[in-house]
């Protein structure tokens, strides 16, 4: 049996149309091949394990701190919340960023940080929906300037008037997460590659493994890549941000000429609330002059 090598020229429109399908794929091939890499990114940096084995992966060994820092749930939120649940420390600190810095280590008995960017944390239904979670012993106010400044409306969706969300999974829209961490310079391509084709023994989430951001097994936030200066784009560098922010009167800093009436009877429902519950509780402030 003999072959013709120019049989493919037979039929020049058969050969047309395959000739365009292998073309086609291998273009295919091209422009999903970064799709595919940002994938494998995502899932060997565990972006999508359930709340209950983050909180397993986290306690596994207490010697060991393993950082929780997702790029594609920005809120961590129901993470905080389920440890809360799941810990039942006797110690709990409720507040904004400000907070974020309470340490388990601070204290001889079992903590959990619950503060959150953003969120004053003293509205008595959000106290009362935390402590339906569970009650400890002492509760520690972080009291924010802003909560009281009648021109600052504070908006959010806390999520444990919905429940805690317990199952996580994969959106096709995720996969442009890797692009803007790359143009946001949050991350190198050298760290895009290696995060792509290797999978983190320890820390969970792309911040968490590659900038070393994120939560601690207490709730207590890690800003390591911020404090290192590694990213170079880090808006509020040498807090200018900030000072701009103060500078141009933001509504977070703009002082009213009184304080709420209202916002200030909101806190002191919350205190009544702590008392009737025989909680010990405490409170600070980082109150700053006008001047």
């Amino acid at each position: 049996m003999t072959f013709d090598i120019n049989c493919t020229y037979a039929n020049p429109q058969k050969y047309l149309y395959v000739r365009y399908i292998v073309l086609y794929c291998v273009m295919l091939c091209f422009f999903l091949s970064p799709l595919f890499i940002n994938y494998l990114l995502l899932i060997n940096s565990r972006e999508y394990i359930s709340l209950e084995k983050i909180y397993e992966q986290q306690n596994k060994l207490p010697d060991e701190e393993v950082i929780y820092g997702s790029r594609v749930y920005g809120d961590s939120s129901d993470v905080k919340l389920y440890a809360y649940a799941k810990k039942k420390p006797k110690i709990v600190v409720l507040g904004s960023s400000r907070v974020m810095q309470f340490r388990e280590s601070f204290f001889s008995q079992s903590f959990y940080n619950l503060g959150f960017p953003g969120r004053t944390m003293l509205d008595p239904e959000v106290v009362a929906n935390i402590l339906s979670l569970h009650v400890p012993e002492v509760v520690i106010l972080g009291v924010e300037f802003a909560y009281f400044n009648e021109n600052y409306k504070e908006s959010y969706n806390f999520p444990i008037s919905n429940g805690i969300r317990g199952e996580r999974s994969f959106a096709f829209t995720d996969l442009a997460v890797p692009f803007t961490l790359i143009k946001n310079r949050r991350i190198t391509v050298k760290q895009y590659v290696q995060g792509a084709f290797k999978k983190s023994k320890r820390h969970l989430g792309v911040d968490g493994i590659i900038n070393k951001v994120g939560i601690s097994s207490d709730g207590a936030y890690h800003w390591t890549d911020q404090i290192t200066e590694d990213v170079k784009s880090f808006k509020d560098k040498n807090f200018q941000q900030t000072m701009d922010m103060i500078k141009n009167r933001h509504e977070f800093f703009y002082y009213g000429t009184t304080f709420s009436k209202a916002k200030f009877q909101r806190f002191f429902e919350t205190l009544d609330y702590l008392s009737v519950k025989e909680l010990r509780f405490s409170y600070f402030s980082a109150f700053t002059s006008r001047s």
